[in-house]
């Protein structure tokens, strides 16, 4: 059996203090169920049939733009709704937050997030780990 590992990460711009990275843990017999969860929270809030390749984006919806944009504020309730199934799921969460400003003086201004691949396949271990930074 295998986790799969979402990892995402949010801050990277110049203007934001904070560089967050967070990653979703899910175990092998818990990804149709998540995707097909996530994907009927949308299609009941969007109410049309959703392309192949949807995808949640929680600064879209946050937002209102791209699929969100026109929504009034109850219909972003999905934001709640599509986090609630995390709890569903048994989903392990795992995160890091660094402060730039306090970042040492040699990296400051350099960091960036590149793109991490969107699912890493890795081997089911007997524990939960979490990262510190």
């Amino acid at each position: 059996m295998a986790r799969f590992v979402y990892i995402d990460e949010s801050g990277t711009g110049r203007s934001q203090p904070y560089l967050y990275v967070v990653a979703a843990v899910v175990d092998e017999e818990q990804v149709q169920p998540l995707a097909s969860d996530m994907r009927r929270v949308a299609q009941h809030y969007l109410g049309f049939p959703l392309p192949k390749d949807f995808e949640f984006h929680g600064s879209q919806l946050w937002n209102g733009t791209h699929h969100w944009a026109g929504k009034a504020p109850p219909e972003l309730i999905a934001y709640q709704d599509a986090i609630g199934i995390l709890n569903t799921c048994d989903i392990g969460i795992a995160h890091a937050c660094i402060d730039k400003a306090a970042a040492p003086r040699s990296v400051q201004g350099r960091i960036r997030c590149q793109r991490l691949p969107a699912c890493l396949a890795v081997p089911k271990s007997g524990g939960e780990r979490q990262a510190q930074v």
